[in-house]
């Protein structure tokens, strides 16, 4: 689950680069590069971050137990049906922001969450011993 979550946050920093979305990203923030600069070096941003893509490691891992499935096919499904669940329950919230910040973060997450299914759901089973059998 720790893999599946720092995947996800990598994920978020690559994305989030200068290399593919950071431009748009700062304008549709409204975002100075010192202002950005500064946002870096605060902790809170980089902690939410984490915790975010720890706990939604967590519901896929728990998705997937629940439904008793292993395999890359159900972690992508469990983590896109999740990641789409979170989207429809927030959006109401987001019509503030704009479109362009709004495609640019729902774009990251889906890629995000497609990577989580797709570690969890490769890895699931392979990494726990199994419980000893009962005499």
């Amino acid at each position: 689950m720790l893999l599946a979550a720092f995947a996800a946050w990598y994920v978020g920093m690559v994305w989030h680069s200068p290399y593919l979305f950071r431009a748009r990203w700062m304008t549709a923030l409204g975002l100075t590069p010192d202002q950005l600069k500064q946002m870096v070096s605060w902790y809170s941003p980089h902690l939410l971050s984490i915790a975010a893509c720890l706990l939604f490691a967590y519901g896929v891992a728990w998705l997937q137990t629940w439904r008793m499935r292993k395999g890359i096919w159900p972690g992508i499904l469990f983590s896109t049906l999740l990641w789409a669940a979170i989207l429809l329950a927030t959006l109401p919230s987001t019509s503030s922001l704009s479109r362009d910040l709004l495609v640019i973060e729902a774009g990251y997450t889906l890629v995000a969450a497609i990577v989580v299914g797709a570690i969890l759901g490769g890895l699931s089973g392979k990494l726990v011993l199994a419980a000893p059998e009962a005499k």
